[in-house]
């Protein structure tokens, strides 16, 4: 059995919040496909659509 649990004990400062256009959104309205509403800790290598390059050996946190 694997069990998970979030530690708030020991808080992590993030580094740098980005905001990016969203993934998976429907084209046909470009407007809206294209505005930055997704909002991400820099260099987190738990982010969809990350490139290995933007990874960061803190994961984002300070």
């Amino acid at each position: 059995i694997i069990s998970y649990y979030i530690d708030i004990d020991h808080k992590r400062e993030i580094e740098e919040i980005v905001a990016l256009p969203r993934v998976g959104i429907n084209q046909s309205d470009p407007e809206w496909a294209q505005k930055k509403l997704r909002f991400i800790v820099s260099g987190n290598p738990y982010v969809s659509d990350i490139k290995k390059k933007d990874i960061k050996k803190n994961h984002g946190f300070i």
